[in-house]
């Protein structure tokens, strides 16, 4: 018997290949839009003249109707490993009527169920393949994929061509109709949706059709004289004083009779199982769908307002889809290069981020990292002065400062041999015991220590004198987890290959993304050579060097769900 946390993972497969896909057009068409900003006016006239970038279409449609049928097939072969789940879950209650059960592949009205949900599936897929139903939604209404595209390009080539000086204020409005809409599917009724989302609801609607239908030719087969639904928690509120319990065929079907939205269809995730009934035990007691009942219900206060937290699970699904689509935008917003646009969208992303894991915790619901890609972290905010905090008595002793001062120089020393950067660092050692964990590289370049240290922190320190003091505070407050990132990161590699201590610290998790990324992209064969490349590179460049990594990896051969790894270890580093 299917449950609704397999469902989900079926339906993000197909969702993530389309979020995939309609990231990477609305990427494409960002690069157009730039290539074309980048022209000179009279190259821009030819460009008129010689429709240059028709190709692209083209190439755009292609790529929707391949993967539309790399999907319908990969869907046909779901449909049937879930038909063929659900029939066998029935077999005791053929075995207890003493029935034999056709063979799957021989029951003929089982594969017509199939076909009958493949069929409702194969409409949607071939809508995305077409282009008049494939568009974007402007301010202006919905404009098919086609004229989205002619008229855009259009627009910023006669932009450049007739020298207008502001080419970002000129296409704007379009760059935004392409982001804030995303590429989506319209409906005959004119409504339209996302393609990702579409895709999402066509999986779910077609296993919920197979599985039901399956249920329910099952119980005619064996001689079902009732039904058992399903029950999850939270639960809709319309279904919730239905959900695991038993009824007759007759009471259900009254039952559904008198429900605006019947259990089972217009996305409930309920299921209606055949039971024979005086014989079948339901899944779950009296005080179990009680406890479910008060946990569905249960008052959230969130800014002022109460919720339920069923409630609270439909506002977290709300904001997943908001923060992924402002994510999309804020990546088609770099790529064409207006950063008012992109300022705009990061705001939005950290309000809808906080809010996000407001509701969350305040309503006890678990954050779905898996489809909104936020990384939630409790590391406190990062002070203003690059320090490492360490884990207290953890290899650590007390030192006198001329000691420090060695061990200062010499760790100076061993970082010559990895970086070739030169050192910052002013060569003043100030040891202060008067506030505790005071470690820290100064903004003028001295280090600052307590008494009680260790090689490691100077090390740490020394580190920072070669990265960040080419900066100025701003610089760190805004980049300060991939500085801090790096530098512990080198900082280890440097301390196992000179017999230096480790001491562990609150930046320890952001070196393990470091590690993974390097074991995923296989940029460097080693750590330590991955560290030093990124130490050289400056601070506010790193991430968009690990960001161009992980698009070379994912468009030249990465998987789904290689992307989505690399993506939650590139947001870990960027806090």
């Amino acid at each position: 018997m299917i449950d609704n946390d397999k469902i989900d993972s079926i339906a993000d497969v197909f969702e993530n290949r389309f979020s995939k896909i309609n990231r990477r057009i609305l990427i494409e068409i960002g690069t157009i839009l730039n290539e074309i900003g980048e022209l000179t006016p009279s190259q821009a006239k030819k460009l008129q003249q010689m429709y240059t970038y028709s190709y692209n279409l083209n190439k755009i449609t292609k790529q929707l109707s391949e993967v539309s049928g790399k999907s319908i097939e990969d869907i046909k072969k779901i449909y049937e490993n879930v038909a063929k789940e659900e029939y066998d879950w029935s077999k005791p209650f053929y075995d207890a009527k003493e029935i034999n059960q056709i063979p799957f592949n021989e029951n003929i009205l089982l594969q017509n169920i199939i076909k009958s949900g493949m069929a409702l599936t194969n409409n949607t897929f071939k809508n995305i393949s077409r282009t008049t139903a494939i568009g974007i939604k402007t301010y202006n209404g919905f404009k098919d994929i086609c004229s989205f595209y002619n008229d855009t390009i259009d627009k910023a080539i006669t932009a450049v061509a007739t020298g207008v000086d502001d080419y970002n204020k000129v296409i704007r409005q379009s760059v935004k109709d392409l982001g804030g809409s995303g590429l989506r599917l319209k409906y005959e009724s004119g409504y339209t949706r996302r393609i990702d989302s579409a895709v999402r609801q066509n999986i779910i609607d077609g296993v919920g059709y197979i599985t039901q239908n399956i249920a329910k030719q099952n119980g005619i087969d064996f001689g079902a004289n009732g039904v058992e639904i399903s029950a999850h928690s939270p639960s809709a509120p319309d279904h919730l004083p239905y959900q695991g319990k038993q009824y007759t065929n007759e009471e259900f079907d009254y039952i559904q009779s008198t429900l605006k939205r019947p259990i089972g269809e217009w996305n409930c995730r309920h299921f209606a199982y055949p039971i024979i009934m005086g014989v079948s035990i339901p899944a779950n007691s009296e005080s179990e769908l009680k406890s479910m009942e008060r946990y569905s219900n249960e008052i959230i206060y969130i800014d002022g307002s109460k919720y339920t937290r069923y409630e609270c699970t439909q506002i977290q699904r709300k904001l997943e889809k908001k923060i992924r689509y402002a994510r999309e935008e804020r990546e088609l917003y770099k790529t064409v290069k207006d950063n008012e646009l992109q300022k705009r969208v990061t705001e939005k992303i950290r309000i809808l981020t906080n809010k996000y894991i407001d509701v969350s915790k305040k309503a006890g619901l678990p954050m779905r990292v898996d489809r909104s890609k936020i990384i939630v972290s409790n590391i406190k905010k990062i002070n203003n002065i690059p320090k490492v905090k360490t884990i207290v008595n953890e290899n650590i002793r007390i030192f006198s400062k001329n000691e420090i001062e060695e061990i200062a120089k010499e760790t100076n020393k061993i970082i010559d041999k990895y970086v070739e950067k030169e050192s910052r660092w002013s060569g003043k050692i100030i040891v202060d015991n008067n506030d505790k964990l005071q470690y820290g590289k100064l903004w003028n370049c001295d280090i600052r220590t307590m008494s009680e240290t260790s090689p490691h922190i100077i090390l740490h320190e020394q580190l920072h004198a070669r990265s960040i003091s080419y900066f100025d505070r701003e610089t760190y407050i805004k980049y300060g987890i991939i500085e801090e990132a790096t530098i512990q990161f080198l900082c280890q590699e440097i301390s196992n290959k000179e017999n230096i201590e480790i001491i562990s610290s609150q930046y320890d998790d952001y070196v393990n993304s470091l590690r993974k990324l390097n074991k995923l992209l296989k940029i460097f064969d080693n750590d330590t050579d991955f560290a030093v490349y990124l130490i050289n590179i400056d601070v506010d460049k790193r991430l968009d060097w690990i960001e161009n990594k992980i698009n070379d990896k994912i468009y030249l051969d990465g998987t789904i769900e290689e992307s989505m790894e690399l993506n939650e270890l590139l947001e870990s580093l960027r806090g």
